[in-house]
């Protein structure tokens, strides 16, 4: 609606003062009785026009108020009200219940490319409520992007590899070997080692390496078998 007003503000200006500017704003006015909309072009151009702003918002009133879209324009006090006629709201209301959600689209991206990344997660931790939020957000975000025209990719970067991920595997293979009734004691020391200094301790740890066992039994309790690419797989 206000794009909608600042053009047929443009058209005047052009048609009255052969003049055209920008930078006037068309808003809504903070009480109700001062119309739908407003706007403040009049005083932006009383230097130039060299007239009183009053003047020029009762021209360019008188000239709006042709206007079938309008049941009403006034000039007060240097800014123009305006008031939709009820057979223009009737016409914009039939649009939107054609359009749906269509009518509200304004091309503000233009095809500029926006790239979204969202959730993320840490790949050596559980999921959480927090994660779940994020995904909602950042969904969120892309389709509004989308709407507007944006071109949006959506990234969720999995970061599986690197040194969190050897020790997540270092701390699942220490937890597993805890269970092993015959194992290398100089490997499970060497393991411990590194567990102590920079392993993973939560829970969730001992429940992986719980279903590594159910999954392969003790293939791992022995040296020749015991394989960190296997346990991060």
């Amino acid at each position: 609606m206000k794009e909608l007003v600042r053009e047929k503000i443009l058209n005047a200006l052009k048609e009255l003062y052969s003049i055209q500017i920008e930078n006037f704003k068309v808003e809504k006015p903070k009480e109700e009785a001062h119309g739908d909309l407003a706007t403040n072009v009049a005083f932006l151009l009383a230097r130039e026009l060299k007239k009183p702003p009053v003047n020029i918002a009762q021209e360019l009133a008188d000239f709006l108020s042709k206007d079938e879209t309008f049941r009403g324009v006034e000039a007060v006090k240097g800014f123009i009200n305006f008031r939709f006629s009820e057979k223009f709201l009737k016409e914009e209301f039939k649009k939107y219940l054609l359009g749906g959600d269509d009518y509200f689209k304004e091309n503000l991206g233009k095809g500029l490319k926006v790239q979204i990344e969202f959730v993320s997660a840490n790949p050596t931790g559980p999921l959480h409520l927090g994660h779940g939020r994020g995904a909602v957000v950042g969904d969120t975000l892309a389709r509004l992007f989308n709407f507007f025209n944006y071109d949006v990719t959506r990234e969720y970067y999995i970061n599986d590899a690197g040194r969190q991920v050897y020790l997540l595997g270092v701390s699942i293979y220490y937890r597993y070997l805890e269970e092993c009734p015959q194992r290398d004691e100089e490997i499970f020391k060497e393991i411990k080692e590194i567990f102590e200094k920079d392993g993973y301790r939560g829970e969730y740890v001992k429940e992986i390496a719980r279903r590594l066992r159910e999954f392969i039994g003790g293939d791992l309790c022995s040296p020749k078998n015991a394989n960190l690419n296997e346990i991060r797989k």
